[in-house]
């Protein structure tokens, strides 16, 4: 067990959902959870979406011209993102 752990909402949400909390408790001695992180993960979302899924919604009001561009962008700083799912959002844009 490692020392103590601050813990954003990224984490809670998404080891939550597949039953991991546990991992925190079996890999730190204290996980610390600031508030605002809390309240990020046990808030109940109005929808959930992700940065693809923003820009699509932004393709469909007119917002983003070429959506594979901006895949291509947001590809150049870091993001990860398969082929397929590229296949498949180009397909819907």
């Amino acid at each position: 067990m490692s020392g103590r752990m601050i813990c954003n909402a990224s984490p809670l949400i998404f080891l939550s959902k597949i039953g991991g909390l546990n991992l925190l408790n079996d890999l730190f001695a204290e996980v610390l959870i600031p508030d605002g992180a809390w309240k990020e993960a046990t808030r109940k979302p109005d929808g959930v979406t992700g940065t693809l899924g923003i820009l699509i919604a932004g393709h469909r009001r007119g917002l983003v011209a070429d959506v594979s561009a901006e895949i291509n962008a947001l590809r150049k700083v870091g993001f990860r993102v398969s082929d397929s799912v590229i296949t498949q959002i180009n397909k819907q844009t």
